[in-house]
């Protein structure tokens, strides 16, 4: 009869032990969960600030839009033949006029990676010559052409 208890007790035991290595094995499983979701919180965090300060500047290029986009059409309508000084002094008064003073046709018009783009193809990297090629590629191409028949009447 003893030995029948004890065999009892050690089944016992053995079970009552590989139950709490189960509970063993799940609050590890838990602990490592709440490090990944504390990880994943905190990375958040930070992505919500980046979302916050990009919001932010999203909405002040939108109050921006209409004054860069008149002084962008005014210089692809007016000032693109024109000379470097003329288009800056007239951009100036433009920018007078409407009392805005951060236009720049480059950054509007274009962008960094676009730019270097050009360089590495062999664009020449000054100010005019990137505004002429803005003004190339934004700007309406209108073929010309000549019927030679009109001529020959004439």
């Amino acid at each position: 009869m003893l030995d029948q208890k004890v065999v009892e007790l050690k089944t016992e035991f053995g079970r009552k032990t590989g139950e709490a290595e189960a509970l063993k094995i799940g609050l590890q499983k838990a602990v490592d969960q709440l490090a990944a979701a504390e990880s994943l919180i905190g990375k958040l965090s930070g992505e919500k600030q980046r979302w916050s300060e990009t919001s932010l500047s999203l909405g002040a290029m939108l109050k921006e839009l209409p004054l860069n986009a008149i002084l962008a059409a005014g210089f692809g309508v007016y000032l693109s033949d024109e000379t470097e000084d003329v288009r800056s002094s007239t951009l100036k008064q433009w920018a007078e006029i409407i009392n805005y003073h951060k236009f720049d046709i480059r950054r509007f018009l274009s962008s960094e990676s676009e730019m270097l783009e050009w360089k590495a193809e062999g664009l020449p990297g000054d100010e005019p010559t990137f505004e002429n090629a803005i003004v190339i590629l934004n700007g309406v191409q209108v073929p010309l052409v000549i019927d030679p028949a009109i001529h020959q009447r004439g």
